[in-house]
């Protein structure tokens, strides 16, 4: 065997090992960290087929409703941003009569039109379906249908 290792070498060994140990664990978070992505996971999209019901009494409102219904501003906001992905949904309160309600065929017409943006903007959007959750049967086949054949990935319901 070779002669033996006073303690106090031992000791600064171990150290220096320890420390290159958390050199290299910083180092990896590093990396870990410059290759984690931002996805925003609240973003409203009104597809520009849409009439817009909602109130624009203000410049703000009317700055953001101009934008909601732009699949250019929302892309564009990605790079400016840095952020890697957006998932959006259609609120119905958007579109909304006075009285409230929404016709019944509006719902998949919103579905095939998220569908669409993501197929066009793969890996920069994602869509939730959006669904009238008090439509019954209704709406559990419009949930089927954005699954299986559209492919979205959630379901977007206004319950309030």
């Amino acid at each position: 065997m070779g002669e033996p290792i006073n303690r106090r070498d031992m000791l600064h060994g171990a150290s220096a090992v320890i420390g290159m140990a958390q050199v290299a664990s910083a180092h990896a978070q590093e990396r870990k960290e410059a290759d984690l992505k931002v996805v925003d996971f609240h973003n409203h999209y009104v597809g520009p087929s849409f009439k817009i019901t909602a109130p624009t009494n203000t410049p703000q409102q009317q700055a953001v409703v101009g934008n909601m219904g732009s699949a250019t501003a929302l892309l564009n906001s990605l790079e400016t941003t840095g952020v890697a992905a957006r998932v959006v949904n259609t609120p119905t309160a958007f579109l909304e009569d006075a009285d409230g309600n929404i016709p019944a065929d509006l719902i998949p017409k919103i579905n095939d039109d998220l569908a669409t943006l993501t197929v066009k903007n793969k890996g920069k959007v994602y869509s939730l379906a959006t669904v009238d959750a008090f439509s019954g049967d209704i709406g559990a086949r419009e949930v089927q249908r954005a699954a299986k054949e559209l492919g979205l990935r959630g379901i977007f319901i206004e319950s309030a």
